[in-house]
């Protein structure tokens, strides 16, 4: 694939024009290439949903970058385990043990908690831990999975 085409491809899946640009301004002329590269999880995990992955292991993923911040959470919230428990919900669920209706109620206690949260916190503060966040989280999606065209369905 030519970065001419890499482009369009990500045209004609309707990435962004944040992502799209960052794209431009690189050397990357693959997929592959701009997958090593990126360090914005969220566009990683936007980019393996577009490309056909399994529900569960995006819900995997998600609870993996969830459990990788947990320790954040406990240290300034030591008694409130919302978000351990929706972790534990929702990799329930992947495991065939917990209904939708479970993880709903979970998700929406995690963001109540997490709303509370954010609204506590500095706004530089925020931005910079955002940033690093986004790095942390490409690394671990990219570790579990290498190639992104190997979960297009």
């Amino acid at each position: 694939m030519t970065r001419a085409a890499l482009i369009r491809k990500l045209r004609s899946l309707e990435a962004c024009d944040e992502a799209v640009s960052w794209l431009k301004s690189t050397d990357h002329a693959t997929l592959q290439e701009a997958w090593d590269g990126c360090e914005r999880a969220d566009w990683m995990l936007w980019l393996l949903d577009k490309l056909g992955a399994e529900q569960g292991l995006m819900v995997s993923l998600a609870c993996d970058m969830a459990d990788s911040v947990q320790h954040l959470w406990l240290a300034r919230f030591p008694d409130d385990d919302r978000p351990a428990n929706a972790i534990r919900t929702a990799r329930a669920w992947c495991e065939g043990q917990a209904t939708r209706e479970d993880c709903a109620r979970a998700s929406w206690d995690a963001g109540d908690a997490a709303r509370a949260a954010w609204a506590a916190a500095g706004d530089a503060a925020g931005a910079a831990a955002r940033a690093a966040a986004h790095q942390q989280m490409a690394a671990l999606i990219r570790k579990r999975v290498p190639n992104p065209e190997e979960v297009a369905s």
